[in-house]
């Protein structure tokens, strides 16, 4: 019965060694005969296998007519208590009436199945396809599919190269290759794993971040942010970076390019508001220090102009010096300086201000611009009159304006030169009496002081600090 199988066998060289190596894995126990006649009637006969090469069975009682025979050697294979269907064969037959027929059925391996799971980590590779390879060990390529898992059935008995592949957007990343052996009747299972790959840090050298730098400082001048903050005192310190947000918890915007000086001008701001800036220090290895403590800058281009409803508090201090540097006298005042009212023509501009004083006693002023040049009234009169400082816009550049004694006007001090230095100024001004005075003014957004010193008859100086601070 089974010599048919080696006649088949020597027609294929590799079928035979491999059906050899099969023989020592299992073990036969039976055979099931089945026949199927007229009429649908099934008949099954069972037969154990004794070594013998042949065995046999009758079925009688038969209708006549067309039967379709199946018969499978069964037996369990070694470490596995389960029966399969090892051998297989089949064969049809005409059963004429009131005769005994005889039928030879061979049998032959039978073929096996074959089950492919690819697991892939979606972590790692996202919803990705797979594609599942089958090839034999000639590397022809037997079955391809595009699937994460596939069946295949009737197989024959042999091994199989499997090759799976992670597929990206048509591209084949990641590509793993195994192989098994489908054995006679029974199903196998492979699965292939993409987990992705691994690595490992270790830190040998803990490099130390830059100091942050300090004492950052900004003012809006000119229709700009001027910042300024203390060098660094490491030796490595490449520069220095620049960081801008809209409201303290805004989203920091990096001002480029990196500076090597301590002091940066932002001229990219576009409308008003508060601004949060912050700087860092960037060493030779590229390595940034933490963010400084920000500084809040308000940005309001009619900061230093005359407008409806703009209040100043402006603070007099005068103080008398002699030549040994000890204070003789002082004496200080304050007032408030308000915008009433503003009128626009195509001649002048005139505004209606008021003085007032901490005693309650307020006066009411108008400022007329025409041909470029300020004049002041009182409310009663048409004569000019001593009100103190002006923090004055013109041609976008902030002009203080300090009137005399008998109430003339110095010539504007233009501050044009805020690059240098941030916040101490220094110049020569001369009155129309060419009396000489040395200013030093600060200024920056909200914010207006003066410091005038004036050397008097008898030697002694007469110091004049004006301070006026938008409210």
């Amino acid at each position: 019965m089974f010599n048919d199988l080696e006649q088949v066998s020597k027609e294929n060289p590799n079928q035979k060694v491999y059906s050899k190596s099969i023989d020592s894995e299992f073990s036969l126990e039976e055979i099931v005969f089945s026949i199927k006649g007229p009429r649908g009637r099934y008949h099954q006969k069972k037969a154990p296998i004794n070594g013998s090469e042949e065995i046999e069975v009758v079925f009688d009682k038969l209708i006549p007519g067309s039967y379709y025979v199946e018969a499978f050697a069964r037996g369990k294979y070694s470490n596995d208590n389960r029966m399969y269907d090892i051998y297989a064969g089949k064969a049809s037959k005409t059963i004429a009436e009131e005769k005994t027929d005889r039928l030879e059925l061979p049998l032959f391996l039978n073929d096996g199945e074959l089950e492919i799971y690819v697991d892939i980590d979606e972590e790692v590779y996202g919803t990705s396809e797979a594609i599942i390879t089958v090839l034999d060990t000639n590397e022809k390529i037997l079955y391809e599919k595009r699937s994460r898992n596939t069946k295949l059935s009737a197989l024959k008995p042999n091994r199989y190269q499997i090759e799976a592949a992670i597929n990206i957007d048509g591209k084949n990343y990641e590509t793993k290759t195994d192989q098994i052996k489908v054995r006679p009747g029974k199903t196998e299972t492979l699965r292939i794993s993409f987990n992705g790959a691994s690595l490992v840090l270790s830190i040998s050298d803990l490099q130390k971040e830059p100091k942050t730098p300090n004492d950052l400082a900004g003012f809006f001048v000119d229709d700009k942010v001027l910042l300024k903050w203390s060098k660094s005192d490491e030796e490595n310190i490449r520069g220095y970076v620049v960081a801008r947000s809209e409201g303290r918890d805004g989203k920091k915007v990096m001002l480029l390019p990196e500076t090597t000086e301590t002091s940066f001008v932002d001229d990219t701001v576009t409308k008003n508001g508060e601004y949060y800036y912050y700087v860092c220090s960037v060493d030779e290895e590229s390595l940034m220090s933490q963010w400084s403590e920000p500084v809040k800058v308000v940005v309001d281009r009619d900061f230093f102009g005359l407008k409806d409803n703009a209040r100043w508090q402006i603070t007099e201090k005068f103080t008398v010096k002699n030549r040994d540097g000890q204070v003789s006298s002082s004496e200080a005042n304050t007032h408030i300086l308000a915008v009433l009212e503003t009128k626009f023509s195509s001649k002048d501009k005139i505004y209606k201000m008021q003085l007032s004083n901490n005693n309650g006693e307020a006066k009411k002023y108008y400022i007329k611009l025409a041909d470029k040049t300020y004049t002041y009234y009182d409310e009663s009169s048409n004569d000019e009159t001593k009100i103190g400082v002006l923090p004055l816009l013109y041609k976008d550049k902030i002009r203080p304006f300090v009137p005399l004694n008998d109430g003339t006007l110095f010539e504007p001090l233009e501050i044009n030169d805020f690059n240098n230095d941030l916040s101490v100024y220094e110049a020569l001004a001369k009155g129309y009496s060419n009396t000489e005075y040395c200013y030093k003014i600060h200024a920056y957004s909200g914010y207006f002081e003066i410091t005038i010193t004036k050397e008097l008859l008898n030697g002694n100086l007469l110091i004049t600090e004006i301070i006026a601070q938008r409210e």
